[in-house]
């Protein structure tokens, strides 16, 4: 039977309490790895205001500093889970969707599809 909301969930939460309770940070090696994140956007990273002062509002003459990315600069930290292919047997792959936002991953077709195919593979044979 394939993977549901309710079955990942559930995986996502056994993961997440071996990980925690120390078993699974004793063994090291407990989860594949399924990332997704956006790029491609335009996203809003910081303001410069040379002469800030109380109450100040933004103006025509605010400058706003940008940067490529997923529109919440989410994609940063998507872009940490990295840190799992130093782990010695899993799966790990972090899939970058460029002209996706962040808060449209979820609802993504192309996303949706690539979580149930993962969810229903077989879990890496560690030792």
């Amino acid at each position: 039977m394939g993977a549901t909301a309710e079955s990942l969930l559930t995986g996502y939460t056994d993961c997440f309490d071996r990980r925690t309770t120390g078993a699974g940070l004793r063994r090291g090696r407990v989860v594949d790895v399924y990332a997704e994140k956006g790029s491609g956007l335009e996203t809003l990273v910081g303001l410069g205001l040379p002469d800030l002062a109380v109450g100040q509002l933004l103006t025509d003459e605010t400058i706003f500093i940008t940067r490529d990315g997923d529109i919440n600069q989410e994609d940063l930290t998507n872009d940490a889970v990295g840190a799992w292919r130093a782990m010695a047997c899993f799966h790990f792959s972090l899939t970058d969707n460029p002209g996706v936002d962040h808060f449209a991953l979820p609802n993504n077709p192309a996303v949706l599809s690539r979580l149930i195919a993962d969810a229903n593979r077989p879990r890496s044979a560690c030792p």
